[in-house]
């Protein structure tokens, strides 16, 4: 019967031990880098109801990282590809956060000389996981004359 009673004790005064094993994160992941991949635009206009989804090539490139404050640009299309709306080689500086479970929040550093005629949500949010990262931004409403153009953008990427 000692036996069991001093087996039970070390049992509990191990089970008792004030060591954290916890293993939860400890800040945001390291965001820095180039991801590499493609862009989704998706557009529809009014009147006349046209849609069109267009991939893209492109980047978002993550060049500085101060705890959750990032900053960096993305590109969308390289000069000389086919669809026009990738055709551009459009490049754009970015800053936003990243929280410790890899939410991101990005805003075009010049978003409101980009967009006079346009109302919506122009932040990309998304995720980043390991060396992929997934963001979306949208939908935004453009007004082009006589059509009002309605975007969508989502990029994935790998760095």
């Amino acid at each position: 019967m000692r036996i069991l009673a001093s087996i039970a004790l070390a049992l509990l005064l191990v089970g008792c031990s004030d060591s954290d094993d916890s293993t939860g994160p400890t800040g945001p992941p390291d965001a820095v880098g180039q991801y590499d991949g493609t862009w989704t635009i998706f557009g529809s206009s009014s009147p006349g109801g046209e849609n069109d989804t267009v991939n893209c090539t492109g980047y978002v490139s993550i060049a500085g990282q101060s705890g959750t404050d990032i900053s960096g640009e993305l590109s969308v299309g390289p000069e000389g590809e086919s669809e026009w709306l990738c055709s551009g080689n459009i490049a754009r500086g970015v800053s936003g956060s990243i929280d410790e479970i890899g939410h991101v929040a990005l805003r075009l550093d010049d978003e409101a000389e980009l967009y006079t005629d346009c109302e919506g949500d122009f932040q990309l949010t998304g995720h980043l996981a390991g060396n992929r990262i997934s963001l979306t931004q949208g939908p935004m409403m453009c007004d082009e004359g006589n059509n009002v153009i309605t975007w969508q953008l989502s990029f994935t990427g790998d760095r």
